[in-house]
């Protein structure tokens, strides 16, 4: 019995990153089909490789398992790939719990981000622990989340 187009599309990216290489429009032909098993992918969630994280993280957060992203959120230091991987649990919000230790990030950046998930996901209450922040316009931000719910 062949393989489905999804599963070769998966297949052929996985052969990919195997050997090093990536491109967009291999990680598109994973991406655009749901329900798709992208397990085979996980094991590039640790890769050395910036440019293969990335296009695992992006996949896993599309198709994959959550958890593993939970994970590398945890580990991750680049912002790009930190990013993708908070925006796509944010998509969901079920893990946004597991994920508080990312407001503590120093980078701005990746706080507001993570900030704007929670709002959006009307889970603001998680963002308790930042009305003690240094940062008086961070403060003033959270507290009108909350009021304004």
């Amino acid at each position: 019995m062949g393989y489905s187009f999804p599963e070769r599309a998966v297949l052929a990216c996985c052969n990919s990153m195997s050997s090093g290489k990536i491109s967009t429009r291999l990680v598109n032909n994973v991406i655009k089909y749901a329900g798709v098993d992208v397990s085979s992918l996980e094991m590039f969630l640790t890769s050395d490789d910036y440019f293969i994280r990335k296009a695992a993280v992006e996949i896993i957060g599309k198709s994959g398992n959550k958890e593993k992203l939970v994970e590398v959120i945890e580990s991750e230091t680049e912002r790009q790939i930190l990013l993708i991987a908070v925006k796509a649990i944010g998509k969901d919000g079920d893990k946004l719990e597991e994920i508080v230790s990312v407001l503590e990030n120093t980078d701005p950046l990746i706080r507001y981000q993570v900030i704007d998930i929670y709002k959006k996901s009307g889970k603001s209450d998680c963002l308790i622990s930042l009305l003690f922040d240094d940062d008086d316009s961070l403060v003033e931000r959270i507290k009108g989340y909350m009021k304004n719910g």
